[in-house]
């Protein structure tokens, strides 16, 4: 266990066991400090935000492409979360992110462009998994930005999935080749989906985030801060055990299903929490990520006062923080 762990303390390392009998020595490991994700200006607020709510895994996707037309193989998908670092396969990097304004020093990945499959990060850790039997509640919560550049591709075109396609997944929020959607299969492969009903406007980032709330008969569906999708999830029925395959984002797992379940967009900023977010958790998030401020109370419109008393005008609004009020 290292404590207080700062940028550059790490290196080489290894581990010798040694006894009466002789000794023995492990492979040699090496582990990087990633700085948190910072702007010109200090921490960015999206990102902020997301990290106070203390992900188990969040990918920025804003590694730099190595210029070489190549599709970037084996570059590195950095979790500055938990350490569940992901591999580049077919992928175009460096391009806009959610909001240059906002947060400059964000870009995203763009999917589906350079290859027209296995375009995606792959082989992220397996510590990112919310597999239950039959008896227990799950409780997930799986978020990203995503501009789609095409929503009338294949069903299921995955954005960020978890198990054996066509049958075997844990969770996926993905594309119904219309739509937005989350789903997760319970512990005995039954599929239980929140939908959203309106198809996403082309080249516009959304804030997607899929709620699993078992004990609470919960499956919820987020874009923008907003509640677009419901589903009703029996309690204790438990999670897919996903057949062993590691999570993607930007396509579905690596078997020759995924050649029709390729996304195509730009994706950035991947949390995954292993807990249920709340709305207001949600809301503010996607708050932080450069929203003008909009007024959710305005002021009562005529009012009386009586001389002498005091009176109370409230106004309340939202938005990046932090606001400023005048009156």
């Amino acid at each position: 266990t290292l404590t207080n762990v700062q940028v550059g303390a790490i290196t080489n390392s290894y581990c010798v066991v040694s006894n009466f009998e002789g000794s023995v020595t492990s492979i040699v490991w090496s582990a990087s400090v990633i700085a948190d994700p910072v702007n010109p200006n200090g921490l960015a607020p999206y990102p902020q935000a997301v990290l106070t709510l203390n992900p188990i895994g969040y990918w920025r996707m804003n590694e730099a492409d190595d210029g070489v037309n190549d599709g970037n193989p084996g570059i590195l998908a950095i979790d500055y979360a938990g350490g569940n670092d992901g591999l580049y396969t077919n992928v175009n990097l460096g391009l806009p992110g959610y909001n240059p304004n906002n947060d400059p020093s964000d870009t995203s990945v763009k999917v589906g462009s350079f290859a027209s499959s296995f375009s995606y990060a792959s082989q992220i850790g397996a510590n990112i998994d919310f597999a239950l039997p039959a008896g227990g509640n799950a409780k997930f919560s799986v978020e990203t930005w995503v501009s789609l550049t095409a929503n009338n591709g294949p069903q299921g075109s995955g954005i960020v999935c978890k198990g054996a396609p066509n049958g075997g997944e844990e969770f996926a929020l993905d594309t119904t080749g219309t739509t937005f959607r989350f789903f997760v299969r319970s512990a005995n492969g039954t599929q239980y989906s929140a939908t959203a009903a309106t198809a996403p406007t082309l080249n516009t980032f959304y804030h997607l985030v899929g709620v699993c709330d078992e004990a609470n008969s919960n499956l919820l569906l987020y874009a923008n801060g907003v509640l677009v999708g419901h589903a009703t999830i029996p309690p204790l029925s438990g999670i897919n055990s996903g057949g062993a395959v590691p999570m993607t984002i930007g396509s579905r797992s690596p078997n020759p299903a995924a050649i029709s379940e390729q996304a195509f967009g730009y994706i950035n900023d991947v949390a995954v929490f292993n807990y249920a977010l709340s709305s207001n958790q949600v809301l503010n998030e996607y708050y932080q990520s450069g929203i003008a401020p909009i007024i959710t109370q305005q002021p009562v419109a005529v009012t009386n006062a009586s001389p002498g008393s005091t009176l109370v005008v409230t106004a309340v609004a939202n938005g990046t923080a932090p606001l400023a009020y005048q009156w």
